[in-house]
């Protein structure tokens, strides 16, 4: 039955994005359906969300959310997504591979609103040669990428404490994984479009890549305070997952 509830609350949640409804009220009908199927009481619910701003670790994680938002909207207003392209262009001069490499880098964002500029980029650099449709598989496609060897996503520090290796390895073993994902998209959709750039920095590839680390900024700030977050994730998650407790082998090489 609970496999039942969560196809519902999945369901009701797909239905109103479907309708154009703000994410955040689609994310508050799936909550009220889960009350009622459910049935928390209302004490408990009271109690859980008093907890969101009396406990720590929670006020934290809040405060570490608005920080990324502010910086994701400096990088909106400022056009620095696409100046990041261009000189991401002046660095290495192929349309091919930086369709493929820009909206990897902006999928590490940890927001989903960065589908949103991912999918820019894509339509920015296939327009003509590819449709919607293929756009948008090669969105989601590139963003979620780095979430088969990247060490600051939940599902990653799972399969490792559960595989019982070294995080380190553990992303080594994947990257194979990543490559073959690029190599994929590259034989069926990447060489259809020209490799010639839209458009480039008119600066050599010094200034480029200045520009581009200049430019791109924001986002490591982001990833910074991403991986941070991530980190007490581990440390939290190495005593309660089996392979990772101290008389593991492997204990203390995440």
């Amino acid at each position: 039955m609970d496999y039942i509830y969560l196809v519902l609350i999945f369901a009701v949640i797909m239905i109103l994005m479907h309708f154009k409804r703000p994410f955040y009220e689609a994310v508050a009908g799936g909550l009220l359906l889960s009350v009622f199927l459910y049935r928390i009481p209302p004490a408990e619910i009271l109690k859980a969300t008093a907890s969101l701003f009396t406990n720590k670790t929670n006020l934290y994680m809040i405060l570490s959310m608005y920080f990324v938002m502010y910086l994701q909207q400096i990088m909106y207003r400022r056009d620095l997504i696409n100046k990041s392209v261009d000189d991401l262009n002046g660095v290495i001069a192929n349309r091919r591979i930086n369709t493929a490499l820009a909206p990897t880098m902006v999928g590490m964002l940890p927001s989903s609103t960065s589908s949103y500029i991912c999918a820019s980029i894509i339509k920015r650099q296939t327009d003509g040669y590819l449709d919607a449709d293929t756009q948008a598989a090669m969105t989601s496609w590139f963003k979620h990428a780095p979430e088969s060897f990247i060490p600051t996503y939940a599902n990653t520090i799972l399969f490792a404490g559960l595989a019982g290796i070294s995080m380190s390895s553990f992303t080594a073993a994947s990257l194979p994984m990543f490559f073959l994902q690029i190599f994929i998209m590259y034989v069926f959709y990447l060489r259809k479009i020209p490799k010639e750039p839209v458009s480039r920095s008119d600066r050599g590839k010094a200034e480029s890549l200045k520009g581009l680390l200049l430019h791109m900024l924001p986002i490591m700030l982001m990833y910074g305070k991403e991986a941070s977050n991530r980190k007490q994730e581990i440390d939290r998650q190495h005593y309660t997952i089996p392979n990772q407790r101290p008389k593991d082998k492997h204990c203390g090489k995440i």
